[in-house]
């Protein structure tokens, strides 16, 4: 994505507008301008998450500390019977 403003709040809806169900409003915040006093406040950094249990525990944890940015370095989902 290109021309969005840092620490701005952007709000959109996704799927086939030529039908009539569009997704429910969606919302990000774009990260703050770089500098040394300006960062973002939680970063994580996950991976190899799965399809299990245990990963929807994590992903749950994950929800309720509000990242600022999460950082998928590995797989999401193993060929076992998922």
């Amino acid at each position: 994505m290109v021309g969005l403003e840092p620490g701005t709040m952007y709000y959109y809806k996704y799927g086939d507008s030529s039908l009539p169900a569009m997704s429910d409003e969606q919302v990000f915040e774009t990260l703050p301008s770089p500098g040394p006093n300006s960062y973002p406040r939680r970063i994580v950094v996950i991976g190899d998450l799965g399809l299990t249990s245990n990963s929807t525990i994590i992903i749950d944890h994950l929800i309720q500390n509000d990242p600022s940015i999460v950082l998928m370095v590995g797989d999401l989902t193993y060929a076992n019977q998922y």
